[in-house]
């Protein structure tokens, strides 16, 4: 059953040219459906995956860094992104102490906000068509993931 819904929701995806962590947002989102009875409307689905999309992209380009998967998390004025395996080996062993672990979350802090254009930041406020307030992050140095928290403001157009 599970292969089934994956090979159906990737060739759909492939066709609206979605990347493969796009896809599996996506995909996620439909077992959370069956197995938890979460229903989401198509457009908050679409606009996670667009975001996931997004930021795996700037990832990828950006960064030079391919995450294992990423997921995007909307409610009201909150955007969490989840991106696994994305700390090189040196972050990772960096991260294992505490004061390692600020360093290497000040400098995701940083890449997010702005260490290149455009940034996360920016790309999510376009999505999101609001303001961003603030940026968090948590890394987990076992794993190599980072969570990103980003606070929304009021929008910003009309």
């Amino acid at each position: 059953m599970l292969f089934f819904l994956w090979e159906r929701g990737s060739r759909a995806s492939a066709r609206r040219g979605e990347g493969l962590c796009a896809r599996r947002h996506r995909f996620m989102h439909k077992i959370y459906e069956k197995a938890l009875g979460v229903t989401m409307s198509e457009d908050e689905i679409d606009l996670q995956t667009a975001i996931a999309d997004l930021v795996e992209r700037f990832e990828r380009q950006e960064m030079g860094i391919q995450p294992t998967s990423v997921n995007v998390m909307v409610r009201g004025d909150v955007v969490i992104v989840h991106l696994k395996a994305v700390l090189p080996a040196a972050e990772k062993h960096l991260a294992l102490t505490e004061r390692g672990q600020d360093l290497v979350s000040r400098f995701a802090t940083m890449l997010f906000r702005g260490g290149a254009q455009p940034s996360v930041e920016q790309l999510i406020a376009r999505a999101m068509d609001k303001r961003v307030l603030d940026v968090q992050t948590a890394i987990s140095p076992l794993t190599g993931s980072i969570v990103a928290m980003f606070e929304l403001g009021e929008k910003t157009s009309e």
